[in-house]
């Protein structure tokens, strides 16, 4: 599972972003403000094209509470581990117009509960989903 060991807010971003160069990842999940989250490589480059305005930027200093503020919104949806494939392949399809990138899997589908699973579109694609549902990780 995609999932970056963080303390929270004020982790440093280098950890992160070793973390998915090391692993392959484009999204890893975070814990903020006692949610869990995600962090994608998409929200980087936003916070990276606000930044490139400034002539010296410290990418050591920078946490990442400070580009998660540029995660695109509703693009990670919560489902339960009790949910079916069918009803993931349902959501990700009702929400396309929001381009959902990620669905976190949790016992009971908060935000606030430790994910068990991360399912992305590209997930359905390549047959990944073979169980039912996703109570096992």
């Amino acid at each position: 599972m995609a999932q970056f060991t963080s303390s929270g807010w004020r982790d440093p971003l280098p950890e992160a972003l070793a973390y998915m160069r090391k692993n392959d990842f484009s999204q890893i999940i975070a814990e903020c403000a006692r949610k869990f989250v995600i962090l994608s490589a998409e929200g980087i480059a936003h916070w990276l094209e606000q930044k490139s305005t400034e002539d010296i930027i410290s990418l050591v200093e920078t946490k990442l509470g400070q580009v998660l503020d540029f995660e695109p919104k509703d693009t990670c949806i919560y489902l339960s581990a009790r949910d079916t494939i069918d009803e993931a392949r349902e959501r990700f399809t009702k929400d396309i117009d929001k381009r959902v990138a990620s669905a976190l899997i949790s016992e009971n589908g908060r935000s606030t509960e430790k994910p068990i699973n991360i399912i992305t579109p590209w997930d359905f694609v390549a047959g990944t989903l073979r169980d039912r549902n996703f109570r096992r990780a």
